[in-house]
């Protein structure tokens, strides 16, 4: 099988048109448009360090053209892996990728691969959240209250039990999220990045 990076440039994410970008700063705030990924590796370093299994469902808030939620159904057991993200084009986009990624998988696989992968399109604060085990935000660039409320969400999620995040949460979240580690990660704008693993 194709490996993800061959199936979609590491840069289709960061072509959102700019109609495209203005409508997601209107709804989530200046910044929050800025794209970033995780790069392979790194995703296959946080998905060691997580131990997923069929129980787990992980949550890209903000998947942008879906790699890491992918990357995740094909690499290791998680029960399902979902991606919510509000750009429309980087939506389409990730649902092209994912199609190809199917199409180019044994039938078997590409089954099994269907029943544990859900892109989704909408607001990161609106997803329902009442089963996942693990909450994965590219904070980076997000405004202050826009990563505020992914907090909030990690906290009112009954199941969670960690929060990733490309960006430290203030201290004021220490109590109801502690930090458990932090990951040294390759990023697409940095090569030795911090991912910052927040406790239930």
């Amino acid at each position: 099988m194709r490996t993800p990076e061959e199936l979609s440039p590491l840069t289709a994410g960061h072509r959102a048109p700019a109609e495209d970008r203005a409508a997601v700063e209107r709804r989530a705030g200046a910044g929050a448009a800025a794209y970033g990924e995780l790069c392979p590796e790194a995703v296959a370093s946080a998905l060691g360090w997580l131990r997923l299994t069929s129980e787990d469902e992980l949550v890209d808030l903000g998947s942008g053209v879906g790699k890491l939620v992918t990357q995740a159904a094909q690499e290791s057991a998680v029960g399902l892996a979902r991606g919510v993200e509000l750009s429309r084009f980087r939506h389409r986009l990730a649902r092209e990728r994912w199609a190809r990624i199917l199409r180019a998988a044994p039938p078997g696989a590409a089954r099994a691969l269907r029943r544990r992968v859900r892109l989704e399109w909408g607001d990161l604060r609106e997803a329902d959240l009442s089963r996942a085990t693990v909450l994965y935000v590219g904070s980076t660039c997000f405004p202050e209250a826009l990563l505020d409320a992914v907090a909030e969400l990690a906290c009112g999620a009954p199941r969670l039990r960690v929060l990733l995040s490309t960006r430290a949460l203030a201290p004021r979240w220490g109590a109801r999220l502690p930090e458990q580690a932090r990951l040294r990660v390759r990023t697409t704008w940095d090569p030795n990045a911090w991912l910052y693993a927040y406790a239930r």
